[in-house]
């Protein structure tokens, strides 16, 4: 019988055959996703013709056929072609989707269709069965032998293949389908790229194809720097088009096969396939690094990118450690100048656990009373009165001794908010509890002044934290505290910075900037800052002697504050020759250890008292 005569009807009076078909049908009822429901299927149209194994290939983004899913008792030798892709005018399987119907080749060694990379995989014969619905090309369904087929393929076996295969069409059409709507829930609106969760589903999946099938895969992470600056002093709009910008350099670096995604914010992803482990990531992150690293904006702000990479299975085979580790590589790369790339290390995570041991040895010495507050004093250069007291926070530690802020708290606030919030709260209630004390035994004209990080400062939450101590110490007068904040906190987060400097004002408080000069703040920023007093950063007066430049800089400063009205303090004045040439620039105040170390509580009670 003419296979073109063949009717359904007469597939049905086959009792076999109609048995195969309901089987393949109940599949698809009973398992309506497509990766479930094809080994059912191809099992199926194996059992009808006799293949050894099955393999589904479906058009991929591109316009080409690629391998999808396999299933037989070959399929581990297939499944090495996952991702295998072709134009349409190749294989055994573009030509059955050409000619729209089924391609068998018995003898595919010697076929002018054969492809070479399967010709070497031993493929000895195969049939390519179109998946056509609607009348749109899906793909097809391809059925391999890899030893000589035992009998010749009759009609009626390729004409109820082909029933499966139009089956597999159906659930191919509706995974297409779900698919789509799937990735438009993934896509960021603002880029195009992949979302956040867009990007951590591709990241399962990667994880999942390297579990199944050892491939191996690279996370990058790329985040811009000074990125929030940018979006306070030029606005949003030219913040996204910047977000926009580096999404399309990314585009146009990264390879075609290469997932992006936008995590948030400035932050990105990109998920780069790589062909064995050991394959240089150098070049495209060099490409990222240059592309990124352009001016993208106009009127000077020049973010650049930070970005850390990571490999998998090397650096971890869970998303949540790739992720981490990549984290802690982008953190690396920030502590270099400009555009930089770094990989993961091993010890980045032991100073991880050096952090996690110091936080908690900060936590049981806040319990036990073992982390102390001293007090140096600021004083005016032409009577050495002491104006003021900055509380700095000292560490009793068990095995170390006394140490200063600067040994531990660069740890904590990498621990992240919640921890440096803690210690900013206890170090404001306990330098306003003492003072309080101090000023119920004494009552001189000094004001107390504490630091608060950037991260504490610009949280929404701190003018009502002030308010309350301010109400639960009332000695202590609001014009008789100060808060200070460094440059870095300015213009981490300038709208949140401005809006509680005026909170602070609002309460009678004011505001140093510390370290100033240090940094990259601009006078308009601090004129639209309002802050009250400058604290001229250490180091131009610690350098004073080494280079005449810093007094030039001194004498800027301090004439610089006084035309805006504010108060100007000198840091770093370690010695009486610091203090002596100071004196002739007519500062506000000085401090150093060469004017006044650090003391406990009772000391300062003491001498205040004299």
């Amino acid at each position: 019988m003419d296979q073109s005569n063949l009717q359904l009807k007469d597939l049905l009076d086959d009792p076999e055959g109609a048995h195969l078909l309901l089987r393949v049908v109940d599949a698809l009822t009973l398992d309506p996703d497509l990766e479930q429901f094809f080994p059912h299927a191809a099992e199926v149209a194996r059992d009808i013709v006799g293949a050894c194994g099955a393999a589904l290939i479906l058009f991929n983004e591109r316009g080409n056929l690629e391998y999808q899913f396999f299933h037989g008792e070959h399929a581990l030798r297939l499944s090495r072609f996952s991702g295998y892709s072709f134009s349409m005018d190749r294989g055994t399987a573009g030509m059955a989707l050409r000619e729209r119907r089924p391609i068998y080749e018995p003898d595919y060694a010697n076929s002018p269709y054969a492809l070479s990379d399967f010709k070497q995989a031993g493929l000895c014969a195969n049939l390519a069965l179109p998946l056509i619905t609607d009348s749109q090309l899906l793909g097809a369904l391809v059925l391999s032998w890899f030893r000589p087929p035992q009998a010749p393929l009759g009609e009626r076996d390729q004409y109820l293949a082909q029933k499966v295969a139009n089956q597999i069409a159906v659930a191919t059409h509706r995974h297409v389908l779900e698919q789509r709507l799937h990735e438009q829930a993934l896509v960021d609106d603002l880029t195009g790229l992949y979302n956040r969760k867009g990007i951590l589903d591709r990241l399962a999946s990667k994880l999942a194809h390297h579990e199944r099938q050892h491939r191996t895969f690279a996370l990058i992470m790329v985040d811009m720097d000074r990125f929030k600056a940018v979006n306070d002093q030029y606005g949003h709009n030219l913040g996204d088009q910047m977000l926009r910008d580096c999404a399309e350099r990314m585009r146009n670096v990264c390879r075609r096969h290469d997932d992006i995604g936008r995590l948030g914010g400035d932050e990105f992803v990109i998920l780069a396939d790589t062909n064995h482990p050991e394959e240089p990531l150098e070049p495209l992150l060099r490409r990222l690094a240059e592309a990124l690293s352009l001016p993208i904006i106009a009127a000077g702000a020049k973010p650049t990118p930070s970005i850390g990479a990571v490999r998998c299975p090397q650096d971890g085979d869970s998303g949540e450690a790739l992720l981490r580790r990549c984290d802690l590589a982008v953190y690396e790369a920030k502590t270099c100048e400009g555009a930089s790339f770094q990989f993961f290390q091993a010890e980045q995570e032991e100073r991880i656990r050096d952090q996690e041991r110091t936080a908690h040895g900060v936590l049981e010495a806040m319990e036990s009373g073992r982390l102390h507050l001293y007090y140096q004093p600021i004083v005016r250069p032409d009577s050495g009165d002491v104006v003021a007291y900055e509380a700095l926070v000292r560490w009793d530690h068990e095995d170390q001794g006394l140490l200063t802020a600067g040994q531990f708290m660069p740890q904590l606030e990498r621990q992240g908010k919640g921890m440096v919030g803690m210690m900013d709260r206890w170090v404001l209630n306990t330098a306003t509890g003492q003072f309080s004390e101090i000023l119920s035994q004494s009552a001189p004209e000094v004001r107390l002044q504490v630091n608060m990080s950037a991260i504490h400062f610009t949280s929404p939450q701190f003018p009502d934290e002030l308010e309350a101590i301010l109400t639960r110490y009332p000695t202590v007068e609001p014009e008789r505290l100060v808060i200070e904040i460094t440059e870095t906190a300015m213009v981490a987060n300038f709208d949140a910075a401005a809006a509680n400097i005026a909170a602070c004002h609002e309460l009678g408080v004011r505001v140093a900037l510390d370290d100033f000069g240090a940094g990259f703040a601009s006078l308009g920023y601090i004129k639209r800052m309002a802050v009250d007093i400058l604290k001229v950063d250490g180091s131009f007066t610690i350098g004073l002697f080494e280079d005449p430049s810093n007094e030039a800089i001194l004498r800027g400063i301090q004439a610089l504050g006084h035309a805006m009205g504010l108060e100007v303090i000198a840091e770093g004045v370690e010695t009486t020759g610091h203090a002596s040439a100071l004196s002739q620039i007519h500062f506000d105040g000085l401090q150093g250890f060469g004017l006044g170390q650090p003391a406990p509580r009772k000391e300062v009670t003491r001498s205040l008292a004299l």
